[in-house]
């Protein structure tokens, strides 16, 4: 699988590198934002997605896999007519800074259920 963000750093879509088939699609907010790292954890079931917004989401990309599921909206029978209303949103996010210039934080699954962010500033 690879990862790739729009540009407008709003939505991430996951791809299928043997076929070139769009996976899934996560929402990982409504304003525009500069995504700093896409990091999936060992079994491909997680992303984690940190932004210049100062904050990192994870998702839960597996569909088999129930534990953890990502939230939707409570519009989600709309998404039929906006898309905004049918898309997928983080079961998790972290605040990582509230400062006003957000430092590039880069993200890293540590095993399967354990997140590293590190920043530019030296903040692990």
């Amino acid at each position: 699988m690879v990862a790739t963000s729009s540009e407008k750093g709003t939505l991430i879509r996951i791809w299928n590198t043997k076929d070139g088939a769009k996976l899934k699609e996560v929402r990982r907010g409504a304003d525009n934002a500069q995504i700093f790292s896409l990091a999936f954890n060992k079994l491909s079931t997680m992303i984690a997605v940190c932004s210049d917004k100062g904050t990192c989401h994870v998702y839960n990309i597996n569909a088999a896999e129930q534990t953890a599921e990502n939230k939707t909206s409570w519009f989600s029978s709309l998404g039929k007519v906006v898309s905004y209303f049918g898309s997928e949103w983080s079961f998790a996010n972290y605040r990582f800074t509230t400062e006003e210039k957000v430092p590039h934080t880069k993200c890293a699954f540590i095993n399967d259920t354990k997140l590293a962010l590190i920043s530019s500033d030296g903040r692990y």
